[in-house]
């Protein structure tokens, strides 16, 4: 399965390099993209990505004022994604401060895992990217 993750640019992409840093592996199928906060994205990016195919989205977050904020974003997309058809499942969250870097490997393996699980996402129908969701 073909993970996104979002990853905010200071301290969870700072978290994502201690993990190749100290050799540590996780799924070669994770595909990190920097952002500059996952506060910024919006459900259209996500609902854009399972469009084009992939399997699960994770957001990871790393500045302390801003971690309940993107949870409860992340409750609202989810609660959308059941709206429209798509496993709400497949989103998921963590914060990502540097010193946990080391539960990022978990936390991908897991997110596989369900991937795996659910199988292929259902097919979006992207008109409503332009109705906005």
């Amino acid at each position: 399965p073909l993970i996104l993750a979002f990853v905010e640019g200071k301290i969870a992409y700072s978290a994502m390099d201690q993990v190749g840093l100290n050799r540590l592996k996780y799924p070669f199928n994770v595909v990190p993209i920097y952002v500059p906060s996952t506060a910024y994205l919006k459900l259209e990016d996500v609902v854009y990505a399972f469009s084009k195919g992939v399997d699960a989205v994770a957001l990871l977050e790393g500045r302390p004022e801003l971690i309940e904020l993107v949870k409860k974003r992340v409750q609202e997309f989810q609660d959308k994604l059941d709206e429209i058809g798509m496993e709400s499942m497949r989103l998921w969250f963590t914060d990502a401060p540097v010193p946990s870097f080391r539960k990022l490997r978990d936390f991908f393996e897991q997110l596989k895992s369900m991937a795996e699980d659910l199988g292929p996402p259902p097919e979006i129908d992207t008109s409503i990217l332009e109705e906005g969701v």
